[in-house]
């Protein structure tokens, strides 16, 4: 599991040309997640993101 963290003056997410979601400012996770990752693994970088 990757997870990287950006600051972002301004972002938006489009799925099939129609804007999902959007921030002005704030940020942005970049998540990675495989099978073999466990429960305790989404534990531990979701304290640490926070």
């Amino acid at each position: 599991m990757k997870v990287v963290l950006q600051r972002s003056k301004a972002a938006s997410v489009t799925v099939d040309g129609t804007v999902t979601g959007a921030i002005d400012h704030g940020y942005v996770l970049l998540v990675g997640i495989t099978h073999e990752d466990t429960q305790e693994d989404v534990a531990y970088l979701a304290k640490k993101s926070s």
